[in-house]
């Protein structure tokens, strides 16, 4: 029986956050940063933690770690806070009390050699989401059709795994069996640099309460970087262009779209590096992406793609992506 907890106030908690955490924190504009990796323990990074309070109408606090997780604030007092469960998680919450955590000596950790996931790990995730479809491939195939979504699905290698996701619904902690979207980073020589998990509701859209990480980790050896979708460059057809978008989701979209393209993201706004494009890329950047993309990666063609859909009567977001707008056309098309 779920028992219903009194409402902790978030942005209270966020004010004195280091002392509930238990360590030295720095504060730069809307977020705290530490150099600390999740379990406490002390990194060359300044900013290899962060932690931020979302703007939802009833906000929470994420913590991150740079290369790693991100979860809720209560999620990190039971995993490394040294709670013992939610139940005291949410009382220290809602007490202002510190965390139990046991910071390790203070030591740098010696950096693992370079590393790559198994083949047969990425097969067997594709195998799962061919049984268990998760909410995206289900959302885009009622977009485009299960052909041919498959079809695009298979060919970014996408695959799902069952998670059990603790949620917070009307402020009650519940537990359920979610499955979670696996984005694969496989380079142009095909091999599996590290995933990205993210949970999708059925609309199609994230969950925020399980936002994406990674299980293969950088401080693991996992620290390859390469575009999301890179390992299509070497099917790309002749004068094909290719273009990048920020999200792995409207990197899929775009291709069940257009049908032609090699499309690639980056998985962030600030994710892109000057290294990772050539001069004949071109760039989609997020509409509230496109100031600072035009501007670093001056070299590129950087459009403004969302004029031509406003001149269909679409209307942009501040937040919208070339995602948005194919869904727009394709629900105002039925």
């Amino acid at each position: 029986m779920n028992t219903r907890l009194p409402e902790i106030n978030y942005r209270r908690i966020f004010s004195s956050l280091p002392d509930i955490m238990g360590f030295s924190m720095i504060r730069r504009g809307s977020r705290f940063y530490a150099g600390r990796y999740l379990t406490g323990e002390v990194s060359p990074r300044r900013d290899k933690m962060a932690a931020w309070l979302t703007r939802d109408v009833h906000p929470t606090i994420m913590v991150a770690e740079c290369g790693g997780e991100c979860l809720p604030i209560y999620q990190w007092l039971v995993k490394y806070g040294g709670c013992a469960d939610y139940t005291e998680a949410h009382r220290k919450l809602l007490n202002l009390d510190a965390s139990n955590i046991v910071i390790p000596e203070e030591r740098y950790r010696p950096e693992v050699p370079l590393r790559y996931v198994y083949p047969s790990i990425v097969q067997d995730s594709e195998t799962h989401r061919g049984k268990k479809p998760d909410n995206l491939s289900l959302y885009l195939c009622g977009l485009f059709g299960k052909e041919l979504t498959e079809k695009i699905m298979q060919q970014y290698r996408v695959g799902s795994e069952t998670c059990r996701v603790p949620m917070m619904v009307d402020n009650e902690i519940k537990n359920s069996d979610e499955e979670v979207t696996l984005f694969w980073y496989i380079d142009k020589d095909g091999k599996t640099l590290h995933d990205k998990r993210v949970l999708y509701e059925p609309n199609g859209h994230r969950s925020k309460s399980y936002t994406g990480h990674r299980k293969y980790r950088i401080d693991d050896g996992f620290r390859g970087k390469c575009l999301y979708g890179s390992s299509l460059l070497d099917s790309r057809e002749l004068n094909e262009k290719i273009y990048i978008v920020e999200s792995e989701k409207s990197a899929i979209m775009a291709r069940c779209y257009f049908q032609k393209g090699i499309w690639l993201a980056c998985g962030g706004m600030t994710n892109l590096r000057h290294e990772d494009i050539r001069e004949d890329m071109v760039l989609i950047a997020d509409f509230d992406a496109w100031p600072m993309w035009s501007k670093k990666f001056s070299a590129n063609p950087v459009p403004k793609w969302w004029e031509s859909y406003e001149s269909m009567g679409w209307t942009c977001d501040p937040k919208a992506d070339i995602g948005d707008a194919i869904e727009w056309v394709i629900n105002n098309k039925k």
